[in-house]
């Protein structure tokens, strides 16, 4: 879709957006952190009031999001993302804290985990380079570099550390969303790091031709309520 095209789909559907019928399949940019954390519950209130809305993810890199954003190309963008140019707007749909996770059968590791163990352990790292659209791996790695831990393995995707940690002595420290989303999978032990860190907002954004779409307006609200408890810092 091209730019003219982008912006006279903005101008069709001002005309009203009905989401018990319609048959609209908005693009949402997200992570696989976001695929994970957010999606279920999206998923979930699609099927219960717009049974005929499709939703399709995607992961372009930042550059890309920006312009895709602004032709109508994509919809929304959901997580933590570096801030965008002027012409954007976003709104925070929930506060992201971390947990560290050790294999729930860890010899050393068990009912709580101390600033010693947490420097001596060695860790996973996902690769901040591999993964631009977040700003998650860069705290962690700022936290673990800063305390002189050893980082052990560095890989690309979040989605294989539950496999890598639940079959080493290895520690990884993720967004508490994903922690818990793994725990209902794997046998894993969760615990507040011992040091401070950073909190993240995960926010949806979307550019200012669109800001008044009611199908776009629409699902940005519904991405606000399966947070209702968490949208601190307002809309911008």
């Amino acid at each position: 879709m091209t730019h003219g095209l982008g912006t006279i789909r903005g101008v069709l559907t001002e005309t009203g957006f009905d989401p018990a019928t319609s048959q609209r399949v908005f693009r949402v940019a997200m992570t696989d952190i976001g695929e994970l954390v957010l999606l279920p519950g999206l998923c979930a209130q699609l099927a219960a009031r717009a049974p005929g809305v499709g939703i399709e993810t995607v992961q372009p890199r930042i550059n890309e999001l920006r312009d895709a954003l602004a032709a109508g190309e994509i919809d929304l963008a959901a997580g933590v993302i570096p801030e965008f140019d002027a012409g954007f707007h976003h709104q925070t749909i929930v506060r992201t804290t971390y947990l560290c996770m050790v294999r729930q059968e860890h010899p050393t590791i068990r009912d709580s985990l101390t600033l010693k163990q947490f420097r001596e352990a060695r860790h996973v790292l996902v690769n901040s380079k591999a993964s631009p659209a977040t700003g998650h791996a860069e705290e962690i790695e700022r936290v673990v570099r800063k305390i002189g831990a050893r980082v052990a393995v560095r890989n690309a995707h979040y989605l294989a550390l539950p496999a890598i940690i639940a079959s080493t002595d290895l520690i990884a420290t993720v967004p508490r969303g994903l922690a818990v989303s793994f725990q209902q999978h794997v046998k894993l032990r969760l615990f507040p790091p011992p040091v401070p860190m950073r909190s993240a907002g995960a926010r949806v954004y979307w550019h200012d031709r669109y800001h008044r779409e009611p199908g776009n307006k629409w699902l940005r609200e519904l991405f606000l309520q399966l947070h209702p408890l968490s949208q601190g810092g307002g809309e911008r």
